[in-house]
């Protein structure tokens, strides 16, 4: 893949690092329409999205904040185990 990022010619350090930022974005999509997709099936707990996307929490939380930031999922107001369950808006 060729990186739209600058980066050292001669390195191929720096070029694989331009290529993996650049792909981040897509990821990032990627990532939402999964955690969203499982949520069309009812309201989960973090760690339920996690478990079922096999994604770790460092991901999957920081995805889910976006989410709700953008108005797409929501607090249910519920709890599962004490856990809140996060719902499709």
């Amino acid at each position: 893949m060729q990186s739209s990022l600058p980066f050292a010619a001669t390195s191929e350090t720096s070029r694989d690092a331009a290529e993996r930022m650049a792909a981040q974005p897509r990821r990032i999509r990627r990532d939402h329409e999964s955690i969203l997709n499982v949520l069309l099936s009812g309201p989960k707990t973090d760690r339920e999205l996690q478990n079922i996307l096999n994604m770790s929490g460092d991901t999957e939380r920081p995805r889910r904040g976006e989410l709700v930031k953008m108005g797409r999922v929501v607090n249910t107001g519920k709890k599962r185990d004490r856990s809140t369950l996060w719902g499709r808006a």
